[in-house]
């Protein structure tokens, strides 16, 4: 609704984060998921820009293979400048070239950090491909598809680094579920899967009843509110600017469709009476959100 945009920074938001947003007329549940949507660490304790350490590092760890960048800034744009050359730093040529390539560095990261200073967009953020992928191969059934999201570099880049300081910042307040285990530091897919093994065990052992319930959440990424996921994270301390970057970047997107056939001519993007939500399989803020 538009109490609650994709970047949660209404009137609205700040007073659901504050615990003082009442609305009698909302069904339980919904006042229940309200509530617990006050904010448990420090508002905007998360910074709002990225350090030059951080954009290295992001960059320097991330595979030149992965598929990137619908506008063609490939992440081999970005690998050359961090790989080492064969020039003596001490010659003329060395420090020359050495020159350059820190302030073309720079250069990256001052456009970055302006668009999180003033809130704002880049056009080439908001073009987005969804490369259409068979789960089984030879089974082009649109419910045997994935779909997986496109993004910017320099625009996904943000999203991995800023959430994962965010599931970092919400470990060190204590502010999880110690029965959450996705996407999660310390933590890996084999732990849960030995829980259950053991509680079976225990159950066999003991004679006892055991229960158990399992929810397979089909395409949860794709279905994620971003005004919902935005207001989630400022509750544990990511910084309204940069959840007001990806609300409206999700919000103006347009996407094109990638197969074996090619790139899609036509685009199609969210709009109020066919909205379209979720952050997308592909964004670096996806299993941090989820």
């Amino acid at each position: 609704s538009e109490q609650v945009d994709f970047s949660a920074s209404t009137c609205t938001c700040d007073l659901i984060l504050e615990g003082e947003y009442s609305a009698p007329d909302l069904d339980k549940i919904t006042q229940h998921l309200l509530t617990n949507l006050r904010q448990t660490c420090r508002l905007d304790a998360i910074p709002s820009e990225i350090t030059m350490d951080e954009f290295i590092g992001k960059f320097s760890t991330w595979k030149e293979s992965t598929s990137t960048s619908p506008s063609g800034r490939h992440l081999g744009h970005y690998h050359a400048l961090l790989k080492p050359h064969d020039l003596d730093l001490q010659s003329a040529a060395g420090k020359a070239l050495e020159k350059q390539r820190l302030e073309i560095l720079e250069l990256h990261l001052t456009m970055i950090n302006y668009a999180l200073r003033t809130v704002y967009s880049y056009q080439r953020w908001q073009v987005v491909v969804n490369a259409i992928l068979e789960k089984q191969p030879g089974n082009p059934k649109i419910h045997k598809l994935r779909v997986i999201h496109l993004y910017e570099a320099d625009y996904n880049m943000i999203l991995g680094t800023k959430w994962r300081h965010l599931i970092h910042n919400a470990e060190d307040s204590h502010a999880l579920n110690p029965g959450q285990y996705g996407s999660r530091p310390g933590r890996t897919a084999l732990d849960p899967v030995l829980i259950e093994e053991l509680q079976a065990e225990i159950s066999r052992l003991s004679r006892k009843s055991h229960v158990k319930f399992a929810n397979d959440a089909s395409s949860c990424y794709d279905r994620i509110i971003p005004g919902l996921a935005n207001l989630a994270s400022r509750k544990y301390g990511m910084n309204r600017t940069v959840c007001m970057v990806q609300g409206d970047t999700l919000e103006q997107a347009r996407y094109n469709l990638k197969t074996l056939l090619g790139l899609s001519e036509e685009t199609y993007s969210h709009c109020k009476l066919y909205p379209i939500y979720g952050t997308g399989q592909g964004s670096g803020s996806s299993p941090g959100i989820w």
